[in-house]
């Protein structure tokens, strides 16, 4: 379906894109917290990346991470706070540092109630057509400006219109830890003809597959709108909400039981001729 992994619509957004639509977050984990006490969200430990980018997760569990960029709107994000607040669901907030630093209540909120921060970069620029030190001045602005309001330190990065070459994020990785957080759904809630809550929860709720990660953006009303029968809607089918760094963890956890089961199914070594598990040096002294 369209809505699913749309690297190809970065363009489009990049062509519709002003202040007044775009602005964005990221994950940030918790200081102090490492563990997210919900109703509906899971209670699942945050864990650290082991990969530069990410989509979603392998699972058939059905755990969901929401995700909003391009915040923090003065009003609609607070709207957002209090739906989600109301249904004890955790999300992740993708936040443009310029945004950040001209609403930081907004951001402290966010971090009070259990939510993750992330770097979505200073003016929401495409970050493929900058320089390094370029990206590194809107990846620095913004952290600070997060910290500023939260005291909380980014972990993540999602670069806007998904826009990010394959040495930037390796860099990037390397040199600040982000991941490039990607999404798996895009409900397209940018698109002007779009723009209604009906088709933002429809779009959500037919693309969404366990592990994935959704893309919304919460500077739009008609998505905020769509928020609380979208969400309802995806609790009703049994989804679990988690944030990004807690979605790490599962993967993390997943792959370690991976290695565990595989290492209990190897064969024994053996050396010599002799028979299984006996050594050649004991068959000497036999």
């Amino acid at each position: 379906p369209i809505f699913r992994r749309t690297e190809t619509a970065c363009a489009a957004a990049f062509a519709l894109f002003s202040f007044a639509s775009c602005s964005a977050v990221d994950p940030v984990a918790l200081a102090g917290k490492d563990r997210v006490e919900t109703g509906k969200s899971a209670d699942i430990p945050r864990g650290k990346p082991a990969e530069s980018r990410y989509f979603g997760i392998e699972t058939s569990e059905p755990y969901v991470a929401m995700t909003f960029d391009d915040g923090p709107h003065p009003t609609l994000t607070p709207r957002l706070l209090d739906i989600l607040k109301e249904r004890d669901i955790k999300a992740t907030f993708y936040v443009v540092g310029k945004n950040a630093k001209a609403f930081p209540k907004i951001i402290q909120r966010m971090v009070e109630e259990g939510h993750e921060v992330g770097n979505h970069t200073w003016n929401h620029p495409n970050l493929a057509r900058l320089s390094d030190s370029g990206v590194r001045s809107e990846l620095q602005r913004t952290h600070d400006a997060i910290v500023a309001a939260c005291g909380v330190a980014p972990v993540t990065l999602r670069a806007p219109f998904g826009s990010l070459k394959k040495s930037q994020r390796e860099w990037i990785f390397s040199e600040w830890g982000y991941p490039s957080v990607m999404w798996a759904v895009d409900p397209e809630d940018w698109v002007p003809k779009n723009r209604n809550p009906a088709t933002v929860k429809n779009n959500i709720l037919t693309a969404t597959d366990p592990g994935e990660i959704v893309l919304a953006h919460d500077i739009h009303k008609s998505t905020v709108d769509a928020m609380p029968e979208t969400l309802d809607a995806l609790a009703a089918k049994g989804f679990k909400f988690v944030t990004v760094s807690q979605m790490f963890h599962l993967e993390n956890a997943a792959r370690e039981q991976r290695e565990a089961d595989a290492a209990l199914t190897e064969e024994p070594e053996q050396s010599g001729a002799g028979a299984p598990g006996v050594l050649a040096s004991d068959q000497a002294r036999n």
